[in-house]
């Protein structure tokens, strides 16, 4: 036995040197363990005294298996074998859990042999026999307990230098050299695919490849499996010459004859070393010279850039700056060509602060004078409603919660608002709401109209403006959350509670809950343990009443006391107004209109979609609040105003350093005969 040698206590301190009989033998091991006269499979219709046993260990970076088929674990022959290597956060999970991944693991790849039959799974890892037994799991324990639920596996305890064959299968080497990798994976894949008359030996070898290939990582399995033949050379791959374009290098030629920079090259090529002429072309310090020649230098920008994954200017300028040189070339790729590419401002996301500082809307002068609406929905159908119709004094003194449909017309909003606000807290004289289509319906702004209550809508896609509803909507779904079932029905007759709980809790801002500052009091909650007083006497009444305006007051004081906080708070992550000007163009963000998107085709993915459209022409700005009108198409139904968080200024493209970047205009309609035609918008002409 040649290989018996290398067994004993001696080599485990100096290994003796591997010869080619050493290798002979490891070789001849090998093709009988892989041969069909070793290998069997597993026969489920008469199995006899045959049983099944999984084998698994795990190392730090790796788990083996063997699945084997016989009388007894010792004399089972082998059916399959695997090894897969731990990636990512596998590397870090604790030894238990590593044996149990190359267990749950094995269990998946042979799952049609497994499932159904008894078996035992061997492991040299004592602690998982009373893996079953344990009482706290983990969330990936209780994942893994789950999935091994469905086999009818018994886990045997075996020592570790038994357990040989799925120890040495956990620790085969790993090469992470790309190139090596490469050349060895293409000599045996070569070899793979001998004629028939060439070295036997090596035509049969890749069979074993695909017993043990890594599936995460064939090139690595192929690697690995290389590690244990002598060393041959890999075969050399045929290379094609690369060479310049000879357009390209005609170009250089002939813009050293017409830049003037270039021309100084002759002369100050006597006394700097770093200038040398190579076949007509010149290069400083190994770089080529590119002149300011047709659109020799816009080239370049367009393979180190739009070609290479429109990437940043350091990962850009990284690719061009070892290889070639002009003056300003940095500044040119940083400030010129990258800023104004095109593709880059429509889909790259904005990493900086939104911009725009914070505008409150100022607190009302009277109690149900100003008021904010809005829509919770659409909800399960509970009591023929979905959705909630959200009323907010934005004093801070009342809130009504509405039950209705969603397919409200404004004539039934109308009906709602009278009988649930108007009955009640009488005409405000402002709304402040979003642009949902009731609010902006012409039979709402007639009727506000004719009331003399003025209609504050928001801009498109800024709830931010109608704050105070948005924070009582969030407050009435979070408590509805403890209403309802598990059918999440039961929400509508809930919400003349969660009002009442809301009316008589203290808000943040104002100091005080909405029921005292409405009524001047405060309700009974719980049955009196004392007997009541006598009822107070008119001047006491006269007091209350002067201290529920002082009560207002104080809360109006609070309101703009925390007005300022919160501006003060906000404009700390935000950037200054760019402040646009009237006639300049923005791309406009599609984050809130992705969706439109979406509807013009299937299987479309939002991340694919555009981060921003346009570029569209600024109309109207408004200062004051930080939003401005755009030039939208005529088939959008998006209202134009938008906030400025939501604009991003074009940078123009330099026609003159990059004039391959523009776009052509189109040409004129011809007909057939031979008459040009021309579209005619806003009674001009569009000929230049």
């Amino acid at each position: 036995m040649v290989l018996n040698t290398l067994t004993t206590k001696d080599c485990d301190k100096t290994f003796p040197e591997w010869k080619g009989e050493h290798q002979a033998a490891f070789d001849a091991i090998k093709n009988i363990v892989t041969s069909p006269e070793c290998l069997t499979v597993i026969d489920h219709a008469n199995p006899g005294e045959n049983k099944i046993f999984l084998t698994t260990d795990a190392s730090d970076t790796r788990m083996g298996a063997v699945l084997s088929y016989g009388p007894t674990w010792h004399n089972a022959r082998p059916v399959a074998f695997d090894s897969v290597l731990f990636r990512g956060a596998e590397l870090n999970y604790p030894v238990h859990e590593k044996e149990l991944l190359a267990i749950v693991t094995a269990l998946k790849k042979w799952r049609a042999d497994l499932l159904g039959s008894e078996f035992f799974i061997y492991t040299d890892h004592r602690t998982l026999e009373n893996f079953h037994k344990q009482r706290d799991f983990s969330r990936r324990q209780a994942r893994w307990m789950e999935y091994m639920s469905q086999f009818e596996g018994r886990i045997v305890y075996v020592k570790g230098d038994d357990n040989s064959v799925a120890d040495a299968l956990s620790r085969l080497p790993t090469t992470t050299c790309t190139q090596t990798a490469e050349e060895t994976a293409a000599w045996v894949f070569d070899e793979k695919f001998r004629e028939e008359d060439e070295n036997e030996d090596l035509r049969m070898y890749p069979v074993c490849a695909v017993l043990i290939v890594d599936r995460a990582n064939t090139i690595c399995a192929v690697t690995d499996l290389l590690k244990s033949r002598p060393s041959t050379p890999p075969l050399s791959l045929p290379v094609k010459e690369v060479a310049m374009n000879e357009e390209f290098v005609a170009l250089l030629k002939e813009g050293y004859r017409l830049d003037p920079w270039c021309l100084k090259f002759e002369s100050a090529a006597r006394g700097m070393s770093s200038f040398q002429n190579r076949d007509g072309l010149w290069f400083v310090n190994g770089r080529l010279i590119i002149p300011d020649f047709r659109n020799l230098r816009g080239i370049l920008f367009q393979l180190v850039h739009d070609c290479l994954g429109h990437f940043g200017f350091r990962k850009a300028y990284a690719s061009l700056r070892h290889d070639y040189y002009w003056p300003n070339m940095r500044t040119d790729l940083e400030v010129s060509y990258i800023p104004a590419c095109e593709e880059c401002q429509r889909n790259k996301d904005s990493t900086r602060w939104p911009a725009g500082p914070l505008h409150p809307l100022p607190v009302p002068d009277g109690r149900c004078q100003s008021i904010a609406m809005d829509f919770v929905g659409p909800l399960p159908l509970d009591g023929g409603y979905d959705t909630i119709l959200t009323i907010t004094d934005r004093l801070g003194l009342d809130i009504q919660l509405v039950p209705c449909k969603s397919t409200l017309t404004a004539a039934e909003l109308a009906k709602l608002f009278f009988d649930r606000w108007y009955c009640e807290n009488g005409m405000p004289e402002d709304i402040v709401s979003d642009r949902d289509k009731l609010f902006t319906s012409s039979f709402w702004r007639s009727l506000h109209a004719l009331t003399g209550i003025k209609l504050k809508c928001s801009t498109a896609f800024h709830p931010q403006t109608d704050g105070s509803s948005e924070r009582t909507n969030k407050t009435v779904v979070q408590a509805l959350r403890y209403f309802v079932d598990r059918a999440q029905k039961g929400w509508a007759k809930a919400l003349p509670q969660v009002r009442f709980a809301i009316m008589n809790t203290v808000n943040a801002s104002t100091g005080y809950t909405p029921f005292f500052l409405k009524t001047g009091r405060f309700p009974r909650l719980f049955p009196p343990l004392v007997k009541a007083a006598q009822a107070p006497e008119l001047k006491d009444t006269v007091s209350a009443l002067e201290g529920l305006v002082d009560s207002v007051a104080d809360a109006q004081d609070a309101l703009v006391k925390a007005k300022v906080d919160q501006a003060a708070e906000a404009n700390k992550t935000r950037r200054d107004d760019p402040n646009f000007e009237v006639g300049e163009r923005v791309w406009l963000c599609t984050r809130h209109r992705r969706r439109e998107y979406l509807a013009k085709g299937q299987k479309r993915a939002a991340k694919f979609m555009p981060r921003y459209d346009g570029p569209y022409l600024i109309l109207d700005r408004n200062l004051a609040t930080s939003t401005y009108t755009l030039l939208l198409p005529e088939h959008s139904n998006t209202h134009p105003t938008f906030h400025m968080v939501w604009l991003k200024k074009v940078v123009e493209n330099n026609a003159g350093k990059w004039p391959e970047r523009e776009h052509q205009r189109p040409g004129a309609v011809v007909t057939e005969e031979g008459t040009e035609e021309w579209e005619v918008v806003r009674d001009a002409i569009a000929i230049t």
